[in-house]
């Protein structure tokens, strides 16, 4: 994904902003109980030389800021947009040789710019986009409870990997695939991905 266009479009407009503090609460306790329990091995970084864990207590509360003050000096980047820049998958898409599944959703409040094109110019991907999903969600049923329809969907997909793996090396092929994947692939049956898409090289 491009995390340099999320950070300038996200989140969507559509969102109220109403409806983000609770996600942000969320977020804020959790990056608290991280950093706390892990501090001990933080504050040994040479980054973080002189840095005190009340010092950062303040940034939990905004990931930006927690990407600024934490993750960039740990890590190296000089900048959120270095950071960004290096941590989009969007830029390493040309070059994946193994069959690989973008699975998103067109209503992702977060990530609006999805890889279809770059997927579909490389034979060995394929960016399944759903309607309907969320962010990293993908509910399914009254209850939505158990498996998701993210996790029946990848399963589909290595399910039909492997039969075609299985299919090569029975007949003393080199198992290596690529995908008919001439233009982007939209999941209309909410339900169930459906790979018949895959083909041998």
């Amino acid at each position: 994904m491009d995390l340099m266009q999320t950070a300038l479009d996200a989140p969507s407009p559509d969102l109220d902003p109403k409806l983000l503090w609770p996600y942000i609460v969320a977020l804020s306790i959790r990056m608290h109980h991280y950093l706390w329990r892990h501090w001990h091995a933080l504050k040994e970084h040479p980054a973080l030389e002189g840095v005190t864990f009340t010092s950062l207590l303040p940034y939990m509360q905004n990931m930006m800021h927690v990407e600024e003050k934490l993750i960039c000096p740990l890590f190296g980047f000089e900048s959120r947009e270095e950071y960004y820049r290096n941590a989009s998958s969007i830029h390493r898409i040309p070059h994946i040789r193994t069959p690989m599944l973008f699975y998103a959703s067109a209503d992702d409040p977060f990530i609006r710019r999805h890889p279809e094109k770059e997927c579909a110019s490389n034979p060995y991907t394929i960016c399944a986009l759903t309607k309907h999903g969320g962010h990293c969600a993908f509910m399914d049923g009254i209850l939505p409870v158990g498996h998701t329809r993210m996790t029946k969907t990848v399963r589909e997909y290595f399910e039909a990997t492997l039969h075609l793996h299985r299919q090569a090396r029975a007949s003393g092929q080199n198992p290596t695939y690529a995908i008919n994947n001439d233009k982007p692939t939209v999941l209309e049956d909410e339900k169930r991905g459906n790979f018949p898409i895959l083909a041998k090289m």
